[in-house]
Parts: structure tokens; sequence; C-alpha cells
């Protein structure tokens, strides 16, 4: 499908399903490379990312534990300027570990500099950012990803695990808001 309807708005394809799976095994073989031997300790932003990471580490081949959390800072189609983080680890799971967080989008930056800030108090080893897409037009805030799919332009989107109020996140295709809207 071309364009979608998703909570009573209208959306086009931005991306489709075999550009995303080609970026997947392009990462997952970075990652391996990166990471080899080192059992990262592998956090998935809930609830976004978890269509990316589950595809993402069907591909690694790398020993690794999987844990997430759940970053919160959008309502509808705009940020609320507060980061609400839950499931945050304890010390002792993240300390002296390599970690591989795992995010749907870089927007604005607020949320991963908030968590990655949470987590540089538990002295982690080191800490790497996987990200399907990012908005460098958007970005307030420094954050720095190690493994990035893709680039867009500041517009909003849903599918592959991203919503627009809860809804959408199943959609196989990345879609982009169409302007459009009749």
């Amino acid at each position: 499908m071309d364009r979608v309807k998703v909570n009573g708005k209208f959306f086009k394809k931005q991306i489709d399903r075999e550009a995303i799976k080609k970026e997947i095994k392009r990462l997952a073989a970075e990652i391996d490379r990166d990471m080899a031997g080192s059992n990262p300790l592998v956090i998935c932003v809930m609830t976004g990312a978890m269509f990316f990471a589950a595809d993402l580490l069907r591909e690694v081949s790398t020993e690794c534990e999987i844990t997430s959390v759940r970053l919160k800072s959008y309502e509808g189609t705009g940020s609320t300027g507060h980061v609400s983080i839950g499931g945050m680890l304890k010390r002792s799971e993240i300390e002296g570990r390599n970690l591989l967080i795992v995010e749907d989008i870089v927007d604005t930056g607020l949320s991963l500099s908030s968590f990655v800030s949470e987590l540089e108090e538990s002295a982690p080893a080191s800490i790497r950012i996987a990200a399907l897409l990012s908005k460098p037009d958007a970005r307030k805030y420094r954050v720095k990803t190690d493994y990035l799919a893709f680039e867009i332009p500041n517009l909003f989107v849903v599918g592959y695990g991203l919503d627009y109020d809860g809804y959408g996140r199943g959609l196989k295709e990345i879609y982009i808001l169409d302007d459009n809207q009749l």
C-alpha cells in the first residue's frame, strides 16, 4: 500500500520493507564486527523499537543479553518536552557492561540523551546506540548514533513500530504524514 489511514490521518509510504531488511542486515554485520565477544547488554526502547530490535537481533550472531525499558516523550504528533523512563535497570545490571541501546527514532534527541545520562551514572564499560531512523533537522540534544539505518526529513512517521497515538505500529513499512488529507 502506498497510502494508509492511521487513527484518522493519511500517511504515504516513505521506506519499503526490502530497504528496511537490507539496512538491518548491514547494521547487524557492523554490530557483530564491533561487539564480538563482548557479551553486550542490549536494551530495547519500548514500545516503538520492538519490531526493529526483534529483526535486528535475529540477524546479530554475537551472544548478548536482551532487556527493555520504556521511554516516553511524545503525545500525538509532538514532543511533550519531558521524558519518563519506565523499567530502569539496576546499577549492578549495568556496571562494567557493554551496552547497546536499540531505538526506533532519534528525533530531538531528548529521550536518548536523558536515558544515556541515567545509564552513565551506573558506570557501564561502553554505550552504543543503534537506531532505525534519525531526523538530524529536528535535533536539539547531542546524541551519537553508532549504527543508523536511515536519515529522514523532519516529518512525522508511522509504521514498523512507530505510532500515532498508539496506532500504526504494525505496518510493515514506514510512512510519512500526507499533507494531502483528502
